[in-house]
């Protein structure tokens, strides 16, 4: 049976992860999310993530609320093999471009989709 939890396997949490993320990654711009992508550093096969929200999003509510989302799509899909590391940063912007909750989880979702799609 496949585990689908979110170990820390999967996580980026060190500074050195972020700055190697930062430095000479591919990236992809969609309208609300970003996500500079590289191989792994450690060379391992699982793919590691990590994902920043801004306090110009919101409050903890709604950034935690939209960090839960960007961690359900990536533990429930099949990317999580693919041995690189990849940074989200979500832009403030979000606030802009949708009002109601529903439609910003739909948006942020076809936006990782579009994201893992060109990697």
């Amino acid at each position: 049976m496949l585990k689908n939890n979110f170990c820390k396997d999967f996580r980026l949490t060190s500074l050195q992860d972020f700055s190697h993320l930062k430095s000479g990654s591919n990236r992809s711009k969609q309208k609300i999310v970003i996500g500079y992508w590289k191989k792994s550093r450690l060379n391992q096969t699982n793919t590691r993530i990590g994902i920043s929200v801004s306090k110009k999003v919101g409050k903890a509510i709604r950034r935690n609320r939209i960090k839960r989302i960007i961690r359900e799509f990536f533990r429930l899909s099949n990317y999580r093999y693919l041995g690189i590391d990849i940074l989200f940063v979500v832009s403030p912007n979000i606030n802009k471009f949708f009002q109601d909750q529903k439609s910003a989880e739909m948006n942020i979702k076809n936006s990782l989709e579009q994201i893992f799609c060109k990697i």
